[in-house]
């Protein structure tokens, strides 16, 4: 009975909808604190890059509210419980990963080591508000749209094919002013975009790109594996 209840349940979810978990809501607020405490912190530097950038991560969190009308709050059965969601992130993750490894073999590149508490929590920040923004936020609104188109309203697979290259390429442009000078860096970040966008629109689960995304980020807040160091 149980089962008959998870899989109606299941068949009711609706692509143009967001489907946040409790973690999900976690990792949201954890961005914006994350956020608001680097903004405090830097709002007295000279150079107000670093405070800058922050505020981006914020708004790019806070684009979730934003869809408001849209978000409907699940449990892990609704999403094909947590051994279906689990399965989803490593996969993801792996491929990430492993373009990631590859662009870095044909860069030929060096490894740098970082320490520094605020470079990790830069980076894992701005996975979690660039997942919200680039994915959730992006991919959404361009389902929303969709239905008031006719020529697209009934056909959800071209619809997927638009969202997924749009966020990816969206994606990948946004990392133009870092990585300008290494078209292979670029070609990652797109892979990497298609690869996040394609997991979160068929898992319909903000928490599979985030997590990738956010493991992702977390080794290169630690070994920086390009031909440069990127400077914050």
């Amino acid at each position: 009975m149980q089962m008959l209840k998870s899989k109606k349940k299941f068949q009711k979810l609706k692509s143009g909808q967001v489907y946040l978990l409790d973690i999900t809501l976690f990792f949201i607020f954890l961005s914006i604190t994350i956020s608001i405490i680097e903004i405090l912190l830097h709002y007295r530097d000279d150079d107000k890059t670093f405070m800058l950038q922050n505020a981006f991560f914020l708004s790019f969190t806070s684009t979730v509210f934003v869809l408001l009308p849209k978000i409907k709050r699940v449990e892990p059965r609704d999403l094909g419980g947590w051994n279906k969601i689990a399965l989803s992130i490593i996969i993801c993750t792996t491929i990430v990963l492993m373009i990631q490894a590859i662009i870095g073999y044909f860069l030929k590149a060096r490894i740098y080591l970082i320490y520094d508490i605020e470079i990790y929590l830069f980076y894992i920040n701005a996975a979690i508000s660039e997942e919200f923004f680039y994915r959730v936020f992006i991919i959404n609104i361009i389902f929303i749209l969709a239905e008031h188109v006719k020529q697209l309203r009934n056909n959800q697979q071209l619809i997927k094919i638009i969202a997924i290259f749009t966020s990816a390429t969206i994606f990948s442009l946004s990392h133009l002013r870092v990585y300008f000078s290494i078209p292979l860096m670029l070609l990652s970040t797109f892979l990497g975009g298609l690869t996040l966008s394609t997991f979160y629109v068929y898992t319909r689960n903000p928490l599979v790109p985030i997590i990738a995304h956010v493991i992702n980020n977390a080794i290169a807040a630690g070994v920086i594996i390009t031909n440069c160091i990127l400077v914050i």
